[in-house]
């Protein structure tokens, strides 16, 4: 299929459309690490003996441009705010946050997928967790060295950086 699908998922199409103005715009906000880094994937032509022009998938770029967008650009640490901007709700449904009596953070929400309204754990407040989803054979391995390089770069040359530099 020719070009990009929408997304039935949570949050996607919103966080897309960010990352699209964002990049668009050239990056602003970034560190100089990770604006050199994604400058260097994507933009240098990368030489591969015998084997010609090696190219990142598009998939791999917005991947890694999302996880850099969200963690260092707009700072999110916590999945509460980040639900909170981003989620789309699906015509006539809404999207509830809460907190049980014990402190569990959950939401509960329609989704269409099941026709029904279902209820979700959420992780603990400012555990910070980076996820992805790309589709088998897509370049996953390489995504994760990717984005590990960025962590680790990012946490030795930018100060203050929270960023793991150890894997």
């Amino acid at each position: 299929v020719k070009g990009r699908r929408e997304s039935k998922t949570l949050m996607v199409n919103r966080i897309r459309r960010a990352v699209d103005a964002w990049r668009d715009a050239g990056y602003p906000g970034a560190s100089a690490t990770s604006e050199r880094l994604l400058r260097y994937w994507f933009e240098e032509t990368h030489r591969v003996p015998g084997l010609g022009v090696f190219r990142y998938y598009f998939c791999q770029r917005e991947a890694v441009e999302t996880v850099i967008y969200l963690y260092e650009v707009r700072g999110f640490r916590d999945c509460f705010k980040l639900i909170q901007e981003f989620y789309e709700e699906p015509e006539g449904t809404q999207l509830e946050l809460g907190v049980t009596t014990r402190g569990q953070r959950k939401i509960r929400r329609y989704v269409p997928e099941i026709a029904k309204e279902a209820e979700q754990d959420l992780p603990r407040e400012n555990l910070t967790r980076l996820a992805v989803k790309l589709a088998t054979g897509s370049g996953k391995t390489v995504l994760m060295a990717m984005i590990m390089a960025w962590s680790y770069l990012h946490r030795r040359l930018e100060s203050g950086s929270d960023l793991a530099d150890n894997f």
